[in-house]
């Protein structure tokens, strides 16, 4: 978690001013509890547990109130997404050091918890976060095939991030272009992501002993659905081969 300081205009927040005093200790709490995109899980028992750990005279139940509270005065926006309620700080204007957030978004198609919230126009003290941040362009602008989740490359940008090797949009045109290659011989591209992912490697590589087994090759024969090929095994695979071969000769 970095160090997240706050401006000198806390003192004049006429917003700050309006709350009840522990819905402001709340609001504090929360600054130094949210993700880098301002977000947190808002279940009642779970921002207990991340704001109020020790303090046994406030609970769930009382977490709810100030919530409510901080949300009727327009310093956070509670939302909900697949029946999951979350919240989002107003006025974050903190630069992410990660790729993405742990929580989903507040979107046009997320069921806000009042309905007459439209717009945030809090006017709360925006925070300052003392560290280097990496900032790292999105793959939206990047076509990516239809097999291929946008959250899964995010995912390894952040992993090449962390290994202080981050990629520029080239490399990853060229990633995705090695993706295809992989998917076209019949291997599994996003196994290979996360097998790296996992194992600290830079790049992904195609397993060894799946390039050549007894001398065949692993590539879907033509014809061949890819995603029933996708989903055999390396014995399978040989097997489709085999019998592929015995048509064609």
């Amino acid at each position: 978690m970095p160090t997240r300081y706050l401006k000198s205009e806390i003192c004049d927040s006429e917003t700050l001013d309006s709350l009840t005093p522990l819905s402001e200790v709340l609001f504090y709490r929360l600054l130094v509890t949210v993700d880098d995109f301002g977000r947190l899980d808002a279940r009642h028992s779970y921002v207990k547990a991340k704001c109020f750990p020790v303090r046994d005279s406030i609970t769930a139940k009382d977490c709810e109130k100030l919530l409510n509270e901080l949300h009727e005065k327009k310093v956070i926006i509670l939302y909900e997404v697949d029946s999951r309620r979350y919240l989002q700080l107003c006025k974050w204007t903190n630069k992410p050091r990660s790729d993405t957030s742990k929580y989903p978004a507040l979107q046009s198609n997320c069921i806000q918890m009042y309905a007459d919230v439209k717009q945030c126009k809090a006017n709360p003290p925006v925070t300052v976060t003392e560290t280097e941040t990496v900032t790292s362009t999105r793959v939206q602008s990047l076509t990516l095939p239809e097999w291929l989740p946008e959250s899964t490359i995010q995912d390894f940008k952040s992993h090449r991030v962390k290994l202080k090797k981050p990629m520029t949009d080239h490399a990853v045109k060229l990633l995705i272009g090695e993706l295809v290659k992989m998917k076209d011989s019949g291997i599994d591209p996003i196994a290979c992501l996360n097998t790296a992912m996992m194992n600290g490697w830079q790049m992904p590589y195609p397993p060894k002993d799946t390039k050549q087994i007894k001398g065949q090759s692993l590539s879907c024969p033509q014809g061949y659905p890819f995603s029933d090929w996708m989903k055999a095994s390396q014995s399978e695979k040989l097997a489709i081969i085999g019998r592929h071969n015995v048509k064609a000769g």
